[in-house]
């Protein structure tokens, strides 16, 4: 059997389709769409921001040639370089501890606080010496006790057994008040 073709001759074949019914919206979005006629979607802008609203997803480039990935590279290279700034304004604002140094010149403060009040209380040169020398060897025993304790012997700058020689036999402390002074111990632990 022979079939003749004609244009559009399949259109009677075809069912009509009818649009969907619209679905009743709710009453509280009927309420809301009354009190805050701008936020209807027929009204208002896409960027304004919707309360209650869920978080639309974004989508954010990542290969290699997008705006974002450049900026980032851009705010990273700034951190970078202000990291290294800051590295070298310190560097060059702070010296490096020197704790020998700090330990030579409070002995040298302790000596001449020692020294000055042996003035006052009228002790003589020899005897001075005597106590700075005792005093000297008390706080390097106290030093090397505490520092076997935590880190190994250290030794305090300043000497030992000082320029005049021994303290005698009964330590040069012949009832002198000052003496006491120097039998104390100055640095407690």
């Amino acid at each position: 059997a022979e079939v003749e073709w004609k244009a559009g001759g399949f259109a009677s074949l075809r069912k009509s389709r009818s649009a969907p019914a619209p679905k009743p919206e709710h009453p509280s979005v009927a309420e809301a769409a009354k009190c805050y006629p701008k936020l209807q979607s027929k009204h208002r802008d896409k960027n304004v921001f919707l309360p209650w609203a869920a978080r639309r997803s974004e989508s954010v480039a990542t290969h290699t040639a997008s705006a974002e990935n450049n900026s980032l590279k851009h705010g990273k290279w700034q951190l970078n370089a202000l990291v290294t700034g800051i590295q070298k304004a310190t560097a060059l604002a702070l010296e490096p501890l020197d704790e020998d140094r700090l330990k030579r010149e409070a002995m040298a403060m302790l000596q001449d606080k020692a020294r000055e009040r042996m003035k006052l209380e009228g002790v003589s040169r020899q005897q001075q010496q005597i106590v700075l020398e005792e005093m000297r060897s008390v706080l390097e025993e106290h030093v090397k006790a505490a520092g076997s304790d935590s880190r190994g012997s250290e030794q305090m700058p300043g000497g030992g057994a000082g320029e005049s020689g021994d303290a005698g036999e009964d330590g040069g402390f012949s009832g002198d008040p000052s003496a006491e002074f120097a039998r104390a111990p100055l640095v407690e632990a």
